[in-house]
């Protein structure tokens, strides 16, 4: 299922775990991937062990040199490590960027969002880059439909058609809650992200965005009921 903006969620038909985003092939140089970034990761160190899904921040220069940050997070307040420069560069061969941990692409889509996504090899994990931005409360009563598929290592739910309308909103917590009970905190724990704290029933969910172009998110743990899912609207 493909968005406006050229974005596609796949899931494989059989009953295996195989899912994953596709979007067309572009030529990008260093100079399109400079900038400042969040990233969320969903990886694990080996095979058999559990995955976590993580979130950091990153500056890529033009010349491919880079910083960046782990920032784990307490009930949406990110704790993150200082700046640190990387050893090694990012380079790029026809559109196939590349650094020491693997192998990426950047798409930019018709609306000018930007997305980065880097496969780290040997079943281990990938990471979703996109630019902050200071995402608005939405209005009550607005009505987003959606796609969505999520899974993890093992398992996949159904590619699925989904919808959610805005009940209220708060504009002192800045947050809003949704038609199924989730609160939604906005701006948290960086800009263009947003968090759903945890509940007695499941773990604290953090949400990448890439403004108009796809929502990344994740379970905030690193247990074996971690998880990684995409949405696109339709």
């Amino acid at each position: 299922q493909f968005n406006s903006q050229g974005l596609g969620l796949w899931r494989a038909a059989d009953s295996g775990s195989d899912f994953g985003l596709v979007f067309p092939f572009q030529v990008s140089t260093l100079a399109d991937l400079a900038g400042n970034w969040n990233f969320v990761g969903y990886d694990r160190e080996n095979t058999t062990s559990n995955p976590m899904f993580d979130f950091g921040k990153a500056e890529i220069k033009t010349d491919g040199s880079w910083t960046h940050n782990n920032c784990p997070t307490t009930n949406g307040a990110p704790a993150c490590e200082g700046f640190k420069a990387e050893a090694t560069s990012f380079t790029v061969a026809g559109g196939k960027f590349s650094n020491a941990d693997g192998h990426g692409y950047l798409y930019k889509a018709a609306n000018g969002t930007k997305m980065y996504v880097q496969s780290f090899g040997n079943e281990k994990g990938f990471a979703i880059g996109a630019q902050p931005y200071a995402m608005g409360l939405p209005t009550v009563g607005h009505t987003s439909n959606f796609w969505d598929v999520w899974g993890n290592f093992s398992s996949v739910n159904p590619l699925e058609a989904r919808s959610g309308s805005v009940q209220s909103v708060d504009a002192v917590a800045n947050s809003y809650t949704r038609s199924d009970g989730q609160v939604r905190l906005i701006n948290k724990p960086a800009e263009g992200m947003s968090y759903r704290a945890q509940t007695a029933d499941r773990g604290a969910v953090v949400y990448l965005h890439a403004k108009d172009l796809i929502t990344v998110y994740g379970r905030e743990k690193k247990d074996s009921a971690s998880f990684v899912g995409f949405s696109i609207s339709k």
